[in-house]
């Protein structure tokens, strides 16, 4: 597991989703690649860290897909 996801309220209270994980080569540039898609056929970003080897990612919950994880794979696997 390179990564951990859960729900949760900042004090404005939306909804939003937390992730963090482990740096690796894999996901260097997450947070760069979300920005510049900003929603559009990828989950939104909201804010994100990068403290000594985590990362976190504050995502935007109203743009994940509306979907179990596995049908979602499925579907994007064709």
């Amino acid at each position: 597991m390179t990564s951990w996801t859960a729900p949760a309220r900042p004090a404005a209270g939306e909804r939003v989703v937390l992730k963090i994980g482990w740096r690796h080569d894999e996901a260097l540039h997450e947070s760069d690649g979300l920005a510049a898609w900003d929603g559009d056929g990828a989950v939104r970003l909201l804010d994100h860290r990068g403290l000594d080897h985590t990362t976190a990612l504050l995502l935007d919950s109203g743009t994940l897909p509306r979907c179990s994880a596995r049908e979602y794979l499925l579907t994007a696997r064709g």
